[in-house]
């Protein structure tokens, strides 16, 4: 039985892509379909045979909106991977949508996030300093690895910790981004992140992503020594 059905929305230069998924149980989320316009017949058979799985087709003239669905169940857990995982497909399948994403494509939704945003070569580099209860300096080296496709490697530095508070936002941090390297702990906390490739017009939802993390560490800190404080 379908329930919590969901619609998640992107814009890739000139086309929309829309995807509809749904759960049948608590843990686990399926494809009911994806949407994509405008194109046309002849591009959405060239998509569908580019996609991992067998997929059928529809076609509404109209609004040159291709649907396609999944002839068999598509299961999967974590949503965020599943749909980056999809529109990779998607994107590498149409050689007009692929040429459309350039590093620079980017640059504006950074800059307007706050994000000192340059290239070197092949490679994107941003930097942003936080200045909440502690100076935080992230440090982002995307380089990218295909066509619409960037690894991301992230240093971040946190000054103003006690050995203490340094300690424990390492433990935090490390069971929330597993993935997280400690370089240095004290007197400056130095982590290494480094991120499987991503499509490239996911960068600023994966470091948004990141910085949220990263507040709520710091608010559990601060929650964390006011309850120490305590007489």
């Amino acid at each position: 039985m379908e329930r919590n059905r969901e619609t998640y929305k992107l814009q890739i230069s000139r086309w929309n892509i829309e995807y509809t998924i749904y759960q049948e149980n608590q843990d686990e989320y399926k494809l009911s379909n994806i949407k994509i316009s405008p194109l046309y017949p002849y591009e959405a058979e060239i998509i569908r045979e580019k996609l991992e799985g067998e997929y059928e087709w529809s076609y509404d003239e109209k609004r040159k909106e291709i649907t396609l669905w999944p002839k068999t169940k598509l299961t999967f857990k974590e949503k965020g991977d599943f749909i980056e995982k999809l529109t990779y497909q998607i994107i590498r399948s149409y050689p007009d949508m692929i040429n459309s994403i350039k590093i620079e494509t980017i640059f504006e939704q950074l800059i307007q996030a706050s994000w000192l945003t340059w290239k070197e070569g092949d490679k994107l580099r941003l930097r942003k300093t936080i200045i909440n209860q502690y100076y935080i300096v992230i440090e982002v080296e995307a380089k990218e690895e295909k066509p619409a496709l960037l690894l991301p490697t992230l240093s971040i530095k946190i000054y103003q910790a006690s050995m203490k508070r340094a300690t424990l936002i390492t433990k935090l941090i490390k069971s929330k981004i597993p993935e997280t390297v400690i370089e240095t702990v004290y007197p400056v906390l130095q982590l290494t992140i480094k991120l499987k490739a991503i499509p490239t017009i996911f960068l600023k939802q994966k470091l948004d992503n990141i910085l949220n993390i990263l507040k709520e560490v710091i608010k559990e800190i601060g929650h964390y020594n006011s309850y120490t404080r305590r007489p």
